[in-house]
């Protein structure tokens, strides 16, 4: 397990200030936020050569984009989602990242059990689209549980990973989102096993995203199932704290907190 932090930690700095704060806190494994029409970077904006260019600068290694979400609400909404995912991913390819992340969008107001399994069903196969060409870029495919959002649960995993077997695609395991939806994240893990590619550590009370180490998410037993599995892949930092005055605090208490839960037996 190694420690890396992704951007969202701190959207109201650029992304190349977002770069040196990552590594002025002791980070040097770093993922991308890339949400259309927030931060940090856009693929019809800034080229691999920058990024590149700038990350060698400063002395991190950027290992992943979060795409932003996949919405398989109908087959044209998963097609313009998924347009903008093709893009990042080439991206990602042409940086030597290791993944592409991206998490649901928001469950429809009138869902019922039928239309949650037709949602699951669309993701499920335009994943499976999307796996051939993450192959040939080098890339996994995380895909994120969010609260509220088309996936949730572990349930909703078992229902995704049922319909699309390929070791390109996965999951990334947000702590945080899996405590606001009231799942045990360590059981998450254990359930889905080696289909766990990427871990977003956060804490949690209730809803409400805290610094590390002051909500109450089971990270240092999800850290655990992780190293019984013999997870090979990243602990990534994705801190959303509500209380942005201390934010840039909390991401330097962060590659701390990593480490000693990482070195707890």
């Amino acid at each position: 397990m190694q420690p890396a932090i992704n951007t969202v930690c701190m959207p109201e700095l650029t992304w190349s200030e977002a770069l040196a704060a990552c590594k002025t806190a002791g980070f040097t494994r770093v993922e991308f936020l890339a949400v259309p029409g927030w931060a940090h970077i856009d693929p019809a904006k800034q080229s691999a050569a920058e990024l590149t260019a700038a990350a060698t600068r400063i002395g991190v290694q950027l290992v992943g984009i979060h795409a932003g979400g996949i919405n398989g609400e109908s087959d044209a909404a998963l097609d313009d989602s998924t347009a903008y995912i093709r893009q990042v991913m080439e991206l990602a390819g042409q940086l030597g990242a290791t993944r592409v992340v991206f998490s649901g969008f928001p469950w429809p107001a009138d869902l019922t059990p039928d239309i949650r399994a037709a949602i699951l069903a669309r993701i499920a196969r335009r994943l499976a689209a999307l796996a051939p060409r993450a192959e040939a870029l080098g890339l996994n495919i995380c895909l994120e549980n969010h609260y509220h959002c088309q996936m949730e649960t572990l349930a909703d995993y078992e229902a995704v990973f049922a319909q699309v077997d390929h070791p390109r695609v996965g999951a990334t395991v947000d702590t945080g989102h899996f405590t606001a939806s009231g799942v045990d994240p360590v059981s998450v893990v254990q359930g889905l096993g080696a289909r766990v590619l990427n871990v977003h550590m956060k804490d949690h009370i209730g809803t409400e995203s805290v610094g590390l180490g002051y909500g109450a998410t089971n990270n240092l037993g999800v850290v655990r199932a992780l190293r019984a599995l013999g997870y090979p892949h990243d602990l990534t930092v994705e801190l959303e704290v509500h209380d942005r005055a201390n934010a840039l605090r909390f991401v330097r208490e962060a590659f701390p907190y990593l480490h000693n839960i990482i070195s707890v037996e």
